[in-house]
């Protein structure tokens, strides 16, 4: 391979395999997500560590359960000084960013940019915060913004 591969990894909260119709749905339609996972690659076979936000969260970017990443439930800080795949992936020179709900109680690290939920989130008239200091985008529900008129990237 002579060019490097674009990554993107969307994590969405609350929705099962049969949410989205490139993983089987005949109920939902989801188009945007269903082109980009015709370009890219379907976990079709991928299990749970942990049910809960933050602890999954946490065992996603870390390889960790959660006993040894230290997230055991959502009131924990995460520890961020331990590695992680975003500081893997600035490691071989990838620009790293994140965008939305982290839930993990700490500043993100190994990530270049950033905008983040506080906790849970308002999803009316959201709430972001970012190395920088913290904003509202008033009359808009979180899920029609787009990270790149809201956050300096």
């Amino acid at each position: 391979m002579s060019k490097r591969p674009n990554i993107l990894f969307i994590m969405i909260d609350d929705h099962a395999v049969q949410a989205i119709c490139a993983c089987g749905s005949v109920v939902n339609t989801t188009p945007n997500l269903d082109r980009i996972a015709a370009g890219g690659a379907v976990f079709d076979n991928s299990f749970c560590c942990n049910s809960m936000c933050a602890p999954s969260r946490a065992s996603i970017i870390t390889g960790k359960h959660s006993h040894i990443n230290g997230q055991f439930r959502l009131l924990e800080k995460f520890d961020g000084s331990q590695m992680t795949l975003p500081k893997e992936m600035q490691a071989a020179g990838y620009p790293t960013s994140i965008f939305g709900k982290r839930h993990l109680n700490s500043d993100p690290t190994g990530f270049d940019t950033w905008g983040i939920l506080p906790g849970q989130g308002n999803y009316y008239s959201p709430e972001f915060i970012t190395p920088e200091g913290s904003f509202t985008v008033n009359g808009s529900y979180f899920g029609t913004l787009r990270a790149r008129h809201y956050i300096p990237f």
